[in-house]
């Protein structure tokens, strides 16, 4: 997992670790962050829209559009998203605070 984010990071010690050639040329080499680059893309082009939620029930529609806004589920979302493109997976976990509030989280992919 470490290499997953070495790489979305732009650091390639392969790369930047070579050696000169044995006839003292330089080896002129560098990593680029293209992980970076397409992780952000594919990141905002998925999660940019944010979650809605529509029912005929009225208390319902505004309970669960209560419960994204206190768990800011769109912030959630991205981090999520993008775990999922850096590491190849990730969780959201759901758990109940001390005081009984509903809590969402993201876990990201290097601890699962």
């Amino acid at each position: 997992m470490t290499k997953l984010l070495e790489e979305y990071k732009g650091n390639n010690h392969e790369i930047n670790n070579m050696e000169r050639k044995a006839d003292g040329k330089a080896n002129h080499h560098c990593s680029n962050p293209f992980a970076h680059q397409i992780v952000s893309t594919m990141t905002s082009y998925f999660a940019s829209k944010p979650v809605q939620i529509t029912s005929d029930n009225e208390a319902v529609q505004e309970a669960l559009g209560e419960f994204l806004r206190y768990n800011d589920f769109d912030k959630v979302l991205i981090e999520v998203t993008e775990n999922v493109g850096i590491y190849g997976n990730g969780a959201i976990l759901t758990f109940i605070d001390a005081n009984g509030n509903v809590i969402v989280k993201g876990a990201a992919g290097r601890v699962l």
